[in-house]
């Protein structure tokens, strides 16, 4: 959380409140929305019930076996990571982005200050 809080910082400036806010947000919705996702992927116990008849001693048993299911837990932290790849493309393509606008406002800053110093020299001749 706190690399994501400086990229954002360093990105939005000060404008940063609003996507921040977003960002804590979604953080809280995924806590509560994670227990949804994982829940059909755990392994549930499976109650299997014998039945044994015992005629000569006029008695019955009953036992009760507890079975774990097999988890399927991998499905969900596949999701997960999926989408963590996904969002962390959108963030470095936004990045890079930012830093090819940043290097054509230094290449034109550079253009526009070697036009001048021309301007300043033939003014002196």
């Amino acid at each position: 959380m706190l690399g994501g809080t400086n990229l954002l910082l360093t990105m939005w400036g000060a404008n940063v409140a609003a996507p921040l806010n977003t960002v804590h947000l979604g953080y809280g919705i995924g806590a509560v929305f994670v227990n949804l996702l994982v829940r059909p992927f755990l392994a549930q116990k499976v109650l299997t019930i014998s039945n044994a008849d015992n005629s000569s001693d006029n008695s019955t048993l009953t036992s009760v076996n507890t079975i774990e299911a097999k988890s399927n837990i991998f499905i969900p932290y596949t999701i997960t990571a999926v989408l963590c790849v996904l969002i962390a493309a959108g963030h470095t393509f936004f990045f890079i982005r930012a830093l090819k606008t940043q290097k054509q406002i230094l290449e034109i800053r550079q253009v526009m200050m070697n036009q001048l110093e021309n301007i300043e020299l033939y003014m002196y001749i």
